[in-house]
């Protein structure tokens, strides 16, 4: 009996030390990533700010700053604006080291801007690796045609990042649209599956995808 006791109170324990790390840990990472990002953002015009008000003044570098970028997107969603943008994309890309450094940054940034849509294209589901598993995925490209005219699709399947995966060509039968949202696939993948959607009349007996491998003509 006082076994019994014993081992109901460590699993209590454990149970509920593991509940409070679950809840916490997300709420202090999330508060120590803001704390780091207000301080950075906030020193970013600390010196000039010094000079006029002399002595800082806490917030007001962050809100100069969500200020200066919202007028930078106001004016480069403008026929101006894109012009001057393209400009200096042009200007950028004649220097090397800068352009292999703003196109990576660009790339890494682009899924998360307005043409998130355009670049991942729609959710998908499709069978893949095996018969009988399913996988998320982005249809990129449609209206591909084999040598004997079946309609083939891209579907790009991220793995760890949002950039790296595999991209496979698949009959478009096999593949399921989902209603899903970009930011709603965001979700999927950052809670390793966690918060994925009730997916409902999945069409059976899908055929295979063809995996095509660089090389080949």
């Amino acid at each position: 009996m006082h076994v019994t006791k014993d081992n109901s109170l460590t699993a209590h324990l454990r149970k509920t030390l593991l509940t409070g790390v679950v809840l916490l840990v997300p709420l202090v990472v999330t508060i120590k990533v803001l704390q780091i990002l207000f301080h950075f953002t906030d020193g970013l015009l600390d010196f000039l700010l010094s000079r006029i008000f002399d002595k800082p003044v806490p917030g007001l570098g962050l809100l100069l700053f969500l200020i200066g970028i919202y007028l930078v997107g106001l004016t480069c969603r403008t026929f101006v604006g894109r012009l001057v943008l393209k400009w200096l994309e042009g200007l950028i890309g004649r220097i090397p080291l800068a352009r292999t450094i703003y196109s990576g940054v660009k790339q890494l940034l682009g899924p998360f801007g307005d043409g998130s849509g355009k670049t991942f294209g729609k959710a998908v589901m499709l069978e893949y690796p095996a018969s009988g598993i399913y996988t998320y995925g982005f249809l990129v490209k449609e209206h591909l045609r084999d040598s004997i005219g079946n309609e083939l699709v891209n579907v790009f399947i991220p793995s760890n990042h949002l950039h790296l995966g595999v991209v496979v060509v698949v009959d478009r039968r096999s593949v399921t649209e989902l209603n899903m949202t970009f930011e709603d696939m965001i979700k999927l993948m950052a809670s390793c599956g966690a918060a994925a959607p009730n997916i409902e009349h999945l069409p059976a007996n899908l055929p295979s995808p063809v995996l095509v491998p660089s090389g080949d003509p």
